[in-house]
C-alpha cells in the first residue's frame, strides 16, 4: 500500500508540474502576443507622427524657399522702379542664379508621402510660381543683356506674379501652423 501512495504522489507531482508548465507556456505566449501587439501599435503611431512631421517640414521648406523667390522678385521690382534702373543691370546675373537655386531646391521637394491635400497644393503652387518667376527673370536678364528697356517688362510681369505668390505664402504659413498644432497632439 505504501508503494501505491508513493506512486500516486509521484503522478500527482508530475501531473501538477506538467499543468504548471502548460499554464506557464500559455501565459508566456499571451504576454509575447500582447507585447508584440503593443509594439506594433506604437510603431504605427510613430509612423503616423513621422508622416505628419514630414508634411510640416516639407511645407516649412517650401514656404522658406518660396519666400526667398518672392523676395528676389521684389528686389528686381525695386530695381525696375528705381531712379536709375540701368545701374542694377550688373546684378541681374547674380539675382538670376539665386532664383535658379531656390527654384531648383523647391522643385526637389519630394511630394511622395504627403497625403495632406492642402500642403500638397501649396507646395505645388510654390513650385509653379517659382518656375514662372524664374522664366520671367530669365527673360528680363536677356532684355538687360541686349540693353533693351527692361524695367517696364519687369514691372508688368512681377506685378502679375507677386500678389499670387504673397497670397500662397500667407495661406501656406497658416496651414503650417495648423499642421504643427495637430502634429503636437
Amino acid at each position: 500500500m505504501n508503494e501505491v501512495v508513493c506512486t500516486l504522489n509521484s503522478i500527482d507531482s508530475a501531473t501538477t508540474a506538467a499543468w504548471v508548465q502548460a499554464i506557464g507556456a500559455i501565459l508566456a505566449l499571451i504576454v509575447a502576443i500582447s507585447i508584440s501587439y503593443c509594439q506594433h501599435k506604437s510603431d504605427l503611431r510613430t509612423e503616423a507622427r513621422q508622416a505628419k512631421e514630414k508634411i510640416v517640414r516639407s511645407l516649412a521648406v517650401a514656404i522658406s524657399l518660396g519666400g526667398g523667390v518672392l523676395a528676389k522678385n521684389k528686389v528686381l521690382e525695386g530695381w525696375a522702379v528705381s531712379s536709375n534702373p540701368t545701374q542694377h543691370a550688373v546684378n541681374i546675373d547674380f539675382l538670376l542664379s539665386e532664383v535658379k537655386s531656390l527654384t531648383r531646391d523647391l522643385v526637389a521637394i519630394d511630394l511622395n508621402g504627403i497625403d495632406n491635400f492642402n500642403s500638397l497644393q501649396a507646395i505645388s503652387n510654390f513650385k509653379t510660381l517659382a518656375s514662372i518667376s524664374l522664366t520671367a527673370i530669365e527673360s528680363i536678364a536677356n532684355l538687360i543683356h541686349t540693353h533693351a528697356a527692361w524695367n517696364q517688362v519687369a514691372l508688368v510681369e512681377l506685378r502679375r506674379i507677386n500678389p499670387e505668390f504673397v497670397d500662397e505664402l500667407n495661406k501656406a504659413v497658416d496651414l503650417e501652423k495648423i499642421l504643427r498644432q495637430h502634429s503636437n497632439k
